[in-house]
């Protein structure tokens, strides 16, 4: 799992291997 976050607390949430 890989989480990005941008700006104001806004989350990027990619499922993969």
């Amino acid at each position: 799992q890989y989480e990005a976050y941008f700006g104001q607390g806004t989350r990027l949430t990619v499922l993969g291997e």
